[in-house]
């Protein structure tokens, strides 16, 4: 499943729901899907996250189709994607959420 993330500060974009997860656990929320912060959120969440980021340099997220379904046969450590790349578009849409003053919603889209 992919997630869409959506504030109306900022474009919508959307993850795989494992790195999602993950992302989410480290900025100190739980998960659940459909889900929302709100505003008086965000500023702990950009902190926790980005504390996440810069405690891991060249940590991985674990991808839940990494070598699950065949697609990625070619798949090896040059192109794991780090933590702090998948947090980026989080990270700058918690900021943009944060700064207007508005929730960041996430729902749950099936591919």
């Amino acid at each position: 499943m992919l997630i869409e993330f959506r504030t109306d500060a900022h474009a919508n974009f959307r993850m795989m729901e494992t790195p999602a997860r993950q992302l989410m656990k480290a900025a100190g929320f739980g998960f659940t899907v459909p889900g929302a912060l709100q505003p008086d959120e965000l500023p702990a969440a950009i902190e926790r996250l980005q504390t996440a980021v810069d405690g891991s340099l060249g940590d991985t997220v674990d991808d839940a189709a990494h070598g699950a379904d065949g697609w990625n046969d070619e798949w090896n450590d040059e192109t794991e994607v780090k933590l702090g790349q998948r947090a980026r578009p989080l990270l700058e849409l918690l900021r943009a959420a944060a700064r207007d003053d508005v929730p960041v919603l996430w729902r749950g889209i099936d591919t």
